[in-house]
């Protein structure tokens, strides 16, 4: 590089050397060596403990890295520098070696019994000829079942914000060491990015039969907004990279090849904008800021240019022969609004608000793909082939610009009409069939069976309709159900005999009949409600890729995090789900202890810093297992076991309205700091008790059950079964937070010990004083 200064010029020179050396260390031989390099400058004579660099005119055109060594006259050829080879020469007693050392590739001379040469010849004697292959051969195997991480974000209230897992990952290495060659292969069957707020759902929490609807009545804001097709069994990546002359600085890569599954993406503001003020406050903003900061010129002026400059050293080269990347395929959902486009000159912005007929950019399922790409033979600088890349697929997104509005909302205008003509088809006769659903629900009531009530309920909420044929499937099965009522005059009264004798008789001859004559009307309505459904499913226009997307679940629902403090632990499905039917009202929870359970639903005890709340919430679907992934990664060992419920008559069923206090005065009387309020409380699902209306807190052994008696001396009866040592540090927590010192550090130490040591603060903690703790993170 020249540098004008006045009438004069200087020049910087690059860096003496190379990465290639000759190196002659054949003392006790004392024999000369001549290296010629094929297609290279002139040989260059190397002597007894002498090092000579040797390289060629052009590094990066040149495909030729063969050597001549002359030795006592004799020719030696070796075909490519860059792969570690032996030659012994035993008649002279020397060997000849290329190997690699640090960032140099060595060309040595050496004494046939120097320990280079002995160590050397060791590996190739005829003693090991015959195990020589599997002895040099070296394998790699590793296999993760899932990988996960995990966004926490703590504005304006602690949150899981984002997720992003990878299943099944396959690492493979293969290096054999004769043929100087590495083979690395390396696959992720699954990936799958889930946004955790609050109002994003996923195919397990839409009504089935009422799936084809959801994406027109409302705007869809689906949890997974990041997934792989996974069809045929195909994997979301496979790499697959064979590298030979591994004892070289540069990159031979033979064969690269970079498969990638058809992905499905969804981009929208709602969880856009708050991973972006994440990054904002994650992200300092000095790593940020580019270029020399003015203190630091101030140092340099007056001072010549090449002060303290150190030549860079020789660029890594890439020799690839075959590079072969897939087709890249996305289905992209987008809804950005024109403002937040602010990196777009305000022309093109005009041009957007004109095509979009709104302030929103949406892409409704636009396809992008970018070919195959087969790169020709590559030699040059390592960085110039990622830039190369880069700019071939530059190229190609730029033809299909134009493309993507062809799905944005000013082109799809014309398919409204037809949409919303779908929809007023679907509407009406959904209204019908709820008509009919409604009817069948009221006489369900009559057949005084609470089971079958809830059994019914819940079937309907496992159907799938999405079209016609589904709905007449289904048909047949409510038909089936309700004849199958028919038979409940002789089957009630031997069931009824057999659990209360005479009085059981009486009861099961009333329900048979009831059941006899109101189960197959029931059973009509339900087949008939089935058809209409399927009906008003297949008047609604939806394309596959609206129905996959709707219909995925994510692979983990969402993290609690417990506390004041949000505190991260192991993560539990069970309090997942309690989180997304709970909502705002799981903020602050310290503890979750589960009380009774049944088919349909199941009570918890929730334990806050405050006050204590018992917790009414859906039972977990049959159905669920076959929309999710999910897996309780937790490895929980609860001290609180579930009691089961008998069907639908458990005791808590009929004391649960009059448990406690409603939420409606514990909010009102809870703390004066906001943070510790829920919002939209669920008066319905949950009642509670402050800590400071509790008088006392005992066990009864006998019934196995919390006896908590407030202040104006009501006894309030809830069953729960602690073992010995859990009860114990139960009943001194219940005992301190009446008297107003919950010490909840030392009954989580005795609750769940095997936990507390993997605990994470968001926040600071909050000691019993009220001074604040500062955790180390």
């Amino acid at each position: 590089m020249l540098v004008g200064k006045g009438s004069a010029a200087r020049t910087l020179p690059p860096r003496k050397g190379s990465i290639f050396m000759a190196s002659n260390k054949a003392q006790k031989a004392n024999l000369n060596m001549t290296v010629h390099p094929v297609d290279g400058p002139t040989g260059s004579l190397v002597k007894p403990g002498d090092e000579q660099p040797i390289g060629w005119t052009d590094l990066y055109t040149s495909r030729n890295f063969a050597v001549k060594v002359v030795v006592a006259g004799e020719d030696y050829h070796i075909p490519d520098v860059r792969r570690r080879t032996e030659i012994q020469i035993k008649g002279l007693k020397v060997a000849l070696s290329v190997s690699r050392v640090g960032e140099s590739t060595i060309l040595a001379l050496d004494d046939m019994y120097s320990p280079v040469a002995a160590l050397l010849d060791s590996s190739a004697s005829d003693d090991r000829s015959s195990t020589s292959e599997q002895a040099s051969v070296v394998e790699v195997d590793i296999q993760l079942c899932q990988l996960g991480v995990s966004l926490v974000d703590d504005q304006p209230t602690p949150h899981e914000l984002l997720f992003i897992h990878l299943g099944d990952i396959q690492l493979g290495y293969k290096q054999n060491i004769t043929e100087d060659s590495e083979q690395i292969r390396f696959r992720v069957r699954e990936l799958q990015g889930v946004c955790q707020l609050p109002e994003r759902v996923d195919g397990s929490m839409i009504e089935h039969r009422r799936q084809h609807k959801a994406g027109v009545l409302r705007k869809e804001l689906p949890a997974v907004i990041l997934a792989n097709h996974a069809e045929k069994e195909a994997n979301f990546l496979d790499i697959n990279i064979t590298r030979e002359a591994t004892s070289s600085q540069d990159l031979v890569l033979p064969s690269a090849d970079v498969l990638m599954d058809k992905l499905d993406v969804t981009v929208d503001f709602d969880w856009l904008s708050p991973l972006l003020s994440w990054l904002e406050r994650a992200i300092p903003q000095d790593a940020m800021d580019s270029g020399v900061s003015w203190d630091e010129m101030k140092t340099k002026v007056g001072r010549s240019i090449t002060w303290n400059y150190e030549p860079p050293l020789v660029p890594a080269v890439a020799d690839v022969d075959a590079l072969k990347l897939s087709e890249i395929d996305l289905t992209v959902w987008c809804r950005l609004p024109l403002s937040s486009l602010d990196f777009l000159p305000a022309p093109v912005r005009g041009i957007l608000r004109v095509l979009s007929v709104s302030s929103n950019f949406t892409l409704n399922a636009a396809s992008i793909r970018l070919p195959e790409k087969k790169l020709p033979v590559y030699r040059g600088p390592l960085e110039n082939l990622g830039l190369c890349i880069a700019q071939d697929y530059a190229a190609s997104l730029l033809k299909i610009v134009m493309s993507l509005l062809g799905k944005s909302s000013l082109l799809n205008a014309g398919a409204i009409p037809l949409a919303m003509g779908g929809t007023a088809v679907s509407m009406v006769t959904d209204g019908v069939g709820s008509t009919i659903r409604g009817g069948a629900g009221l006489l369900e009531h009559l057949t005084m069976d609470e089971d079958y009530h809830q059994k019914q309920k819940m079937d309907r909420q496992q159907k799938e309709i999405s079209s016609a044929a589904d709905g007449f499937r289904e048909a047949g099965k409510s038909l089936a159900t309700g004849f199958d009522g028919a038979l409940d005059i002789f089957r009630k009264p031997v069931q009824g005999a057999r659990q209360d004798g005479a009085k059981g008789l009486a009861i099961g001859c009333g329900t048979g009949i009831a059941g006899t004559v109101v189960k197959p009307v029931v059973g009509v309505g339900s087949a008939a409600s089935d058809i209409i459904t399927g009906i008003s499913a297949a008047a609604t226009f939806d394309s596959p890729a609206k129905k996959r997307r709707r219909e995925r679940c994510r692979c983990r629902g969402p993290r609690m995090l417990y506390g004041q403090s949000a505190v991260m632990r192991k993560w539990s499905d069970s309090d997942s789900q309690l989180l997304l039917q709970l909502g705002a009202m799981a903020e602050g929870i310290r503890e979750i202890i589960p009380l009774a359970s049944s088919a349909f639903h199941r009570y918890v005890l929730l334990l806050y810093s405050d006050r204590l709340v018992v917790a009414k919430l859906r039972g977990s679907r049959a159905s669920y297992g076959r929309h999710s992934t999910q897996v309780d990664l937790s490895g929980r060992k609860t001290s609180a076991r579930s009691i089961e419920g008998h069907g639908h008559n458990h005791k808590l069923d009929g004391s649960f309205p009059e448990l406690l206090q409603s939420m409606d005065d514990v909010v009102q009387r809870c703390s004066s700091d906001l943070s510790s309020v829920p919002q939209n409380p669920h008066t319905g699902l949950a009642r509670g008790l402050l800590f400071e209306d509790m008088k006392e807190a005992i066990f009864s052994d006998i019934d196995e059950e919390l006896v908590v008696e407030d202040s104006q001396g009501n006894s309030h009866h809830i069953p729960l079964m602690l073992e010995s040592d859990a009860k114990e540090a139960f009943q001194k927590l219940m005992q301190e937070a009446a008297a107003g010192r919950p010490d909840w550090r030392s009954f989580a130490h005795r609750w769940r010990p095997e936990e507390e040591v993997h605990e994470t603060a968001i926040r600071p903690r909050q000691r019993e004083d009220g001074q604040l703790q500062v955790i180390q993170l």
